[in-house]
Order: structure tokens, then sequence, then C-alpha cells
């Protein structure tokens, strides 16, 4: 099941060598499955997985950029909190614009120093 889940991410990300490359290094071989949790969260709300795919790629440029680190899993948290913060201009914004200003705006408290 893990790994159908992940096919379906790698088949979305195609696309974006970035995305391909974050989701073999993160989603494969998870303790957790980490595919079946993100695809969950995705369809729940108004954003295409792909835009998570991006959303989630960007965060963890933020989260180098600031040094700090973060669970995946509460990565798509927050990605979902952006993305229901966000749900009723789903068709005016893309879900890593509004993941890039909540964490301009608000940053990620959960997030800890490397």
């Amino acid at each position: 099941m893990q790994q159908t889940r992940l096919n379906i991410l790698l088949k979305e990300g195609a696309n974006s060598p970035a995305i391909v490359r974050y989701l073999e290094t993160h989603f494969a071989g998870a303790d957790v499955d980490l595919a079946d949790l993100l695809l969950r969260e995705a369809e729940d709300g108004p954003f295409p997985v792909y835009q998570w795919l991006e959303a989630l790629l960007l965060f963890e440029e933020w989260l180098d950029i600031h040094g700090l680190v973060l669970p995946i899993e509460n990565q798509i948290g927050y990605i979902s909190c952006s993305a229901s913060a966000g749900s009723a201009y789903a068709t005016l914004t893309r879900l890593p614009m509004q993941v890039e200003e909540m964490l301009n705006s608000y940053g990620c408290d959960d997030a800890v120093p490397k």
C-alpha cells in the first residue's frame, strides 16, 4: 500500500526533478506512511496534489534557510492549516504561495534548530 501511494505522488511530481528527489529522499522507506497522510490531507481540500508537493518543497527550503527542522508529518499539518486558511481563495492563489505567506508572516513555532 505504502509503495502504491508513493507512486501516485511520484507520478504527480514527475515534471519536477526536485520534487521527485524530495519524495525519494523523505518518503521512500519512511517509518510512517507519509504518502498516505499527504494524500488524505490533499483530498480534503481544494488544492491539487501537485501544489501540495510544491508547498512541501518550499517548506523544506524555508526550514533549511532558517537552520530549522520539523518532522514531515508536522509540515503536512502546517500546510493543511495554510490550505484551510486559503481555501476560500483557492481559485485565486496557489497553495505554495499561501504557505510562503504564512511562513513569512507567522513563522513556525514547532520547528527547532538543526
